[in-house]
């Protein structure tokens, strides 16, 4: 369990059925200390269900009028609520799993507490503790306890084989193999069993519902027989605890600080006692000592026999309260230690809700050689001393279920580590500080604002882009004549058209002058010049070829490698119908060069370029820079104008250029 800091509080919390107490602890100093404590009188509520005083007044208003008629008193069975007449409030709850079994019949419904703990929680925010972490405990009434022996958890295997046994026999399918296991006798019983195991023997023994998560095994003393013992808890259907901390998470104006867990009495008077033993320095004695504890409330009495540190019986007595004499309950006691055959007892832990020094006197009468002490002695101290004794004793299992939050000591090695609350319930309870139209205003105001600030950046930037355009013109064109500058334009596009024309016709002339194209040319023309040898296969590799084919004689093939300068790899023979064939590989380099087509057209544009040059020499300086020239459509469509230096420095003229070059 996740320790609290120093600096946090734990607020544990008592929840009976007449009553809630609460104790706030925070740690000083490595030792937990009492900030404050509650206690708050429990209104019984049932949720779903209308007030008692509204009840009763319908009822009032529904009665006939009977002041003219007969009474008639009917005792015995004969009545309808005969079953409600002698000690329901006592012997009703006997039967622990009655408000838990299936079928048809009312069960009971939990009462909450959520007016208590509100109040409880608003004194800590008033006195300065905003969000302590909450502990809860509930009375013995509130939880089922059932003793487990590991010993039947064999049985239930063995059962669980039969009925898959005879499910496979309905189906054709038996299993000699289980089957033979289903009738071997049981083997000694484990001496370890994982926590599947022991709820599949909860599930075994018990009717009714019961979720996983809420159930906690305490480990016992094994029996006599050396079979393993665990004491299983798990809450009624009438525990308050969950259904309170449900309806107090759907209140809107209240957030519910973080929860850890719900214990049961059972296992933190086990924890006290253990605490006890510890700091007498019984624990460490050779002969593990006998510790009985006993709690007498106001509904019943517990009774703890701890062998050790180890949990040896535990029994609740529904017919002893704290109201019985002294007397009467040390007597109930003896009979149980005598019933169980406990041995000596060496220590007492005496917890009374009436009448405390009484039956601290009386155990002391009765156990003379026994330590009798109060676990009110046990509870952590107050800033300013020991807690008043007249409080109620409540208190008792609030601060041990807080002092399990602590981790100044380390308490777990004394307290069980029982939890009997769902998952979804423990923690901090997330809630949004403003409800859901508030949200959604805020994420309908926010797209807006991310639109328009999106569109706006979105402006400004093609705004910059039509200004970096602008200052990319030339100051003298930007000034130009508009008449002049579509008269350059449409030079242009004259030009242009013209290019692409020469590019087509450049395309259909290079068709088939590529490299590869040559290549195999010239392959092919050596290979007619060797008579008796013939090509069958050839292959790029990086810049030659490699050549597989076919002669009649080896100097046939040395021939043709001389002619195409290439460099032969293999030559195999064999014989094909007695006639001698040399199977050879040859690699042949590739020699790039030029197309005729490309070296005609530099020829002819180098000769229109010397041509150009001694014509230009000869021509005046003013024609050459007059702008009309420059720009006059004729001399840009005119043959000469494209070989010339000045054609070849135009923007066009690179294109023309790459696409001579690409012909090779």
């Amino acid at each position: 369990m996740k320790k609290l800091k120093s600096t946090e509080q734990a607020l544990g919390i008592m929840v009976t059925n007449r009553a809630v107490h609460a104790v706030l602890l925070q740690e000083q100093d490595g030792s937990p200390v009492v900030l404050r404590t509650f206690t708050r009188q429990r209104a019984t509520r049932v949720a779903g269900q209308p007030s008692a005083v509204n009840t009763l007044t319908d009822a009032g208003a529904a009665l006939p009028d009977t002041t003219d008629a007969d009474v008639t008193i009917q005792f015995g069975s004969g009545g309808p609520s005969s079953s409600d007449l002698f000690l329901a409030s006592e012997f009703g709850a006997l039967d622990t799993e009655a408000d838990d079994r299936e079928g048809p019949g009312p069960r009971l419904q939990a009462t909450t507490f959520a007016l208590e703990l509100g109040d409880i929680l608003a004194e800590c925010r008033d006195a300065g503790y905003e969000s302590p972490t909450l502990a809860f405990c509930v009375g013995a009434s509130e939880v089922s306890h059932m003793e487990l022996k590991v010993v039947e958890l064999a049985r239930g295997r063995r059962k669980a084989e039969a009925r898959k046994a005879e499910a496979a026999k309905k189906e054709g399918a038996a299993d000699p193999a289980a089957e033979a296991r289903r009738k071997e006798p049981a083997g000694p019983a484990p001496t370890k069993v994982s926590r599947n195991d022991l709820l599949d023997l909860l599930r075994e023994q018990h009717t009714g519902e019961i979720k996983d998560e809420c159930v906690s095994f305490i480990p016992m003393t094994p029996s006599e027989e050396g079979f393993l013992r665990y004491l299983a808890l798990f809450p009624k259907s009438t525990e308050p605890v969950a259904p309170t901390l449900v309806e107090m998470r759907a209140q809107k104006t209240r957030r519910l600080p973080p929860v850890r867990v719900l214990d049961a009495e059972v296992s933190l008077y086990l924890g006290l006692a253990r605490l006890a033993l510890d700091a007498a320095g019984a624990l460490e004695a050779e002969t593990p000592p006998n510790t009985l504890v006993v709690r007498a409330g106001i509904e019943d009495t517990q009774v703890l026999f701890l062998k050790g540190a180890s949990l040896q019986h535990f029994e609740s007595l529904r017919s002893l309260t704290a109201y019985d004499s002294p007397e009467t309950i040390c007597s109930r006691v003896l009979l149980l230690q005598d019933e169980y055959g406990s041995g000596e007892v060496q220590h007492v832990l005496l917890l009374s809700e009436e009448h405390e020094d009484g039956l601290i006197d009386s155990f002391e009468m009765f156990f003379p050689d026994a330590r009798v002490q109060s676990l009110w002695d046990l509870l952590p101290p107050t800033p300013s001393g020991r807690l008043d004794a007249r409080q109620p004793r409540g208190l008792v299992a609030a601060a041990a279920v807080a002092m399990r939050l602590l981790q100044g000591r380390s308490y777990d090695a004394v307290f069980e580590d029982v939890n009997m609350l769902v998952a979804r319930l423990q923690g901090r309870q997330f809630r949004l500080p403003v409800t859901w139209d508030v949200v959604a205003m805020a994420v309908v105001l926010f797209c807006t604002v991310f639109f328009f600030v999106g569109r706006y950046f979105s402006n400004q930037h093609e705004i910059q882009a039509y200004r970096d355009r602008l200052r990319s013109i030339p100051p003298e064109l930007a000034d130009a004549n508009v008449q002049e500058l579509q008269a350059r334009i449409d030079s242009m596009q004259a030009a242009y058209a013209q290019h692409m024309r020469a590019l087509e016709v450049m395309d259909s002339l290079l068709v088939g002058s590529d490299l590869w194209s040559r290549t195999l040319d010239e392959v092919v023309d050596q290979a007619a010049g060797v008579r008796g040898i013939w090509v069958s296969r050839w292959e790029p590799t990086g810049n030659a070829l490699d050549l597989q084919g076919n002669a009649t004689s080896r100097d046939r093939v040395v021939s043709f490698a001389e002619r195409v300068e290439g460099e032969i790899l293999s030559l195999a023979f064999s014989e094909i119908r007695d006639w001698p064939v040399y199977t050879f590989r040859m690699k042949v380099p590739l020699r790039p060069g030029l197309p005729e087509v490309t070296r005609y057209l530099r020829e002819q544009a180098a000769a229109a370029h010397l041509a150009r040059s001694e014509a230009g020499a000869a021509a005046s300086p003013d024609a050459a820079a007059s702008p009309d020239a420059a720009a006059s459509p004729d001399a840009a469509a005119s043959p000469d104008a494209a070989a010339s230096p000045d054609a070849a420095a135009s923007p066009d003229a690179p294109l023309a250029s790459a696409t001579l070059d690409e012909g090779g």
